[in-house]
């Protein structure tokens, strides 16, 4: 009767043993350590394009995003839209991969290639008063211009003599025009891939 019940005691201590290793290799299994990864669509943008982000981590269960700007996601992929203002220069990306219950992590920072996108700014007259002109941007750079007078606006055709076009990065330009005792100053749009005009007068 001893030997039975010991027997049965032993049996079944080994079947807890059992079922404490296999929980204790599930809750392995769901903690392996994670490895962050991840793909942008290109290595190279403009302001205002679309980056597009493809998570590659493995062994992760959830996900935390940090870009240049601040901006944090919990997706798992991601998009998000450069300002069309954005400058030259770097931008870094961080991908942190969380294990179960934030156990274990990963983190990766990868950086891409940011240009200022740029559009056109264009200045013209239909008077005499400023057919020699000095045009000052910014207060950093300027020309003296010899302004053809039109009728009516000449729009954005490059083609148009007479007219001052300036190629700028995208956003608020101030400028001062003088042309004798007249002064003109003003500010011009300029925005991705467009075209701003500004008529002297």
């Amino acid at each position: 009767m001893t030997n039975k019940l010991g027997r049965f005691r032993e049996i079944t201590l080994k079947g807890i043993s059992a079922v404490v290793l296999a929980s204790f290799l599930l809750f392995s299994n769901c903690n392996k350590q994670p490895t962050a990864d991840f793909v942008s669509d290109s290595d190279k943008y403009l302001g205002g394009d679309i980056i597009k982000l493809t998570n590659k981590s493995v062994n992760a269960k959830s996900y935390k995003w940090t870009l240049s700007d601040g901006q944090t996601s919990t997706a798992e992929n991601i998009d998000f839209t450069l300002p069309d203002n954005a400058l030259s220069g770097l931008y870094s990306i961080k991908l942190e991969a969380f294990s179960n219950r934030n156990r274990k992590t990963s983190e990766i920072v990868k950086t891409v290639s940011v240009t200022a996108a740029t559009g056109k700014g264009i200045f013209w007259t239909s008077s005499k008063s400023f057919d020699s002109t000095l045009i000052l941007i910014n207060n950093l750079y300027g020309a003296t211009v010899k302004l053809k007078q039109f009728i009516s606006n000449p729009g954005c055709n490059p083609s148009y003599l007479g007219c001052f076009i300036i190629i700028s990065p995208v956003g608020v330009l101030t400028f001062t025009a003088i042309s004798g005792q007249n002064t003109r100053t003003g500010t011009l749009n300029i925005t991705k891939n467009g075209c701003s005009d500004f008529e002297l007068k």
